[in-house]
């Protein structure tokens, strides 16, 4: 759980999205900080196996990032694309 700390602690989801911030702050418009419990996020061990990077597209290389922070979310992975695209175009 992640929580808004406001005086008292209010419980405001499950897991911590990419706008979960912003969310707890409209929920709870006078909470005086935002914090994500670190337990919540995901665990970045330094011995875990890196994913192999040559010749892989900057789609996938990007996806992956997402996921290994635990947000993969196909929607950012297309604006990432567009994004790309526009860069590369010019």
């Amino acid at each position: 759980m992640w929580t808004v700390t406001g005086g008292s602690g209010s419980t405001c989801g499950n897991s911590p999205g990419p706008d979960c911030a912003r969310r707890c702050r409209t929920l709870l418009p006078r909470a005086l900080e935002v914090r994500i419990d670190p337990a919540m996020l995901v665990s970045t061990a330094q011995d875990a196996p890196r994913a192999q990077r040559a010749g892989r597209a900057p789609r996938d290389l990007f996806a992956d990032y997402l996921a290994s922070k635990g947000h993969a979310d196909p929607a950012v992975t297309d604006l990432f694309d567009r994004l790309y695209g526009e860069v590369h175009a010019a």
